[in-house]
Order: C-alpha cells, then structure tokens, then sequence
C-alpha cells in the first residue's frame, strides 16, 4: 500500500541554508527506495512556531520507508542532523474515500488527483 507523508522541519537557529542542503541530500536518495519528492516548500511569512520546510512524500509501502529510513548513505550524515534539525513532524496522510472514486472514474494519483476530475471554476 503506497504511503503518502507530510514531513514538517524546523531549523536550528540560523540553520536554514543547512537544513535545505541536508534535505537536499537525504531526499536524493528516495527514488533508490521506489519513493518520490510529490511537493517540496519552504513557508514564508513564518508566524511564530511555524516550519521552515513542509515535504509531501511517496513511498511504494512500509518495506520501502523502512529501507530509505536505514539506507546506508542516508546513515552516513544522520550525525549532522540534530546540528541542523530542531524538531521533525511526519503525519501520515490518505485521500478522502469520496475523491478516490469519482463518477466512476478510477482511483485518482498525483498530487492533486480532484483538481483533474473538478478543476476549479474560472472567476
């Protein structure tokens, strides 16, 4: 069963630039494990306690995560990761049941499988 992630990250004080390269490197390593980058942001405008990065993650299933998560080039740098990283939330995420099946149209993929099947109206 694919899984779907949202990674939230917040840096280090003054470790913004580090923080994005360190990402940069770990998530250059998905693709090996089956997983792909959907979406990559940093957040502008932070309000108090807001993350630096918001990631939407894919991976093919648990097997996947669990061989990206121990990758041994992902290993190798994981010590520089509390020096960049103040904290990390991962929220597991699905579509709604409802925009899964459309008219009967088959189950939707991408990023933003409703927009396909219920593209937003023209102003």
């Amino acid at each position: 069963m694919t899984l779907r992630m949202c990674v939230l990250l917040w840096e280090q004080p003054g470790r913004g630039d580090e923080l994005a390269e360190f990402e940069d490197t770990v998530l250059a390593l998905l693709p090996s494990h089956g997983g792909m980058v959907i979406a990559r942001h940093t957040v502008i405008d932070r309000a108090g306690g807001d993350p630096l990065e918001v990631q939407i993650l894919e991976v093919p299933d648990e097997q996947a995560l669990t061989a990206y998560v121990s990758d041994p080039r992902r290993l190798a740098i994981l010590h520089r990761r509390d020096e960049i990283i103040a904290r990390t939330q991962i929220l597991r995420l699905r579509l709604p049941a409802a925009r899964q099946q459309t008219a009967g149209l088959p189950a939707a993929t991408g990023p933003f499988p409703h927009l396909a099947q219920n593209p937003p109206a023209a102003p």
